[in-house]
């Protein structure tokens, strides 16, 4: 349960999916204040997308920039897929995963086979527990889990079965 990680990249405003990089961020029970979706809804404050999820659609033949999905935050070191409850601390905050980011068409405009692609592999919305700085290069580890849950150790060569299943 202890995966650790780091901060790779951090993101909020912008005017389209793709946002803005920064070197740090203050974050809220809102999210990224001055993010397009900052206060919108506390339990999607923030969307996390483990570079796991990037490895696997470069694998597909797709070469995106972090911050192409819409994220606010990319981590190294974490699996796909984390469960619902899972709390991570990243830096000196706590957030907790409140569900799974699910896919738009306005990935489409990237790439025709993005929506297909990225089935799953979009990351996670988080809560933020209490108001903290967030810097690139911060420690992300998993603090706990729900009884009984197990994240799904994807890879980059083991897309998930969903996508092999949709035609």
């Amino acid at each position: 349960m202890h995966q650790e990680g780091r901060v790779l990249g951090l993101y909020a405003g912008g005017e389209s999916l793709s946002k803005t990089p920064h070197d740090a961020m203050r974050v809220d029970a809102g999210g990224a204040p001055g993010d397009r979706h900052h206060g919108r809804d506390a339990d999607r404050a923030l969307l996390l997308v483990p570079e796991a999820d990037y490895a696997a659609i470069r694998a597909e033949g797709i070469d995106l920039p972090h911050g192409s999905l819409g994220e606010n935050l990319v981590v190294s070191g974490l699996p796909s897929g984390l469960p619902a409850g899972t709390v991570l601390r990243v830096g000196s905050c706590e957030l907790e995963v409140t569900g799974h980011c699910t896919v738009c068409a306005s990935l489409s405009a990237i790439d025709p086979r993005l929506p297909k692609l990225a089935y799953q592999r979009r990351g996670v919305y988080v809560r933020v527990r209490y108001e903290s700085r967030l810097h690139v290069e911060d420690t992300v580890r998993i603090v706990s889990q729900p009884a009984g849950a197990t994240p799904p150790a994807r890879t980059a060569a083991t897309p998930p079965a969903a996508v092999l299943s949709h035609g």
